[in-house]
């Protein structure tokens, strides 16, 4: 209750859980399919999480994240240290103040889609990593007929 009345002043908030919140935050929840979710990833101006696939799914997004996972996975460590598109803090309280500092940057959204270059920039193409390696296999064991 404390985070939603807190970033309730820098925008709307939503909730989306598994769970049904309880009946006071319910005007807070998701009003879109769970299948649309990364639509409306796409136009947060943050993502507070406990989830670190949400986290990763909205930072990929160049959505400023902060993510209260607990897990020290290697992708969110790079997305963290490497690229600086997460957050990982250790209290709801740091979570909060980071927040707020970020929501109170004029230029945030351009920040964040500079750091989301980089990432992508520096990342592989799956797709193209997988064509290279079909096309790898065929020239390597050709079907015989």
């Amino acid at each position: 209750q404390r985070a939603i009345e807190y970033l309730s002043q820098y925008g709307r908030v939503v909730i989306s859980s598994e769970d049904p919140p309880p009946e006071s935050l319910q005007k807070y929840s998701n009003p879109v399919p769970i299948e649309h979710m990364h639509n409306l990833l796409a136009h947060a101006k943050l993502c507070l999480v406990e989830g670190g696939t949400m986290a990763a799914e909205a930072a990929v997004l160049g959505i400023p994240t902060i993510c209260r996972h607990t897990y020290d996975f290697g992708y969110l460590r790079a997305l963290e240290k490497e690229y600086g598109l997460i957050y990982r803090p250790d209290s709801l309280d740091k979570a909060l103040e980071i927040a707020g500092q970020l929501l109170s940057q004029p230029d945030l959204r351009n920040t964040w889609r500079v750091k989301c270059r980089k990432l992508l920039d520096e990342s592989d193409d799956v797709v193209q990593f997988m064509l290279d390696m079909i096309e790898r296999a065929a020239r390597e064991h050709p079907v015989r007929r």
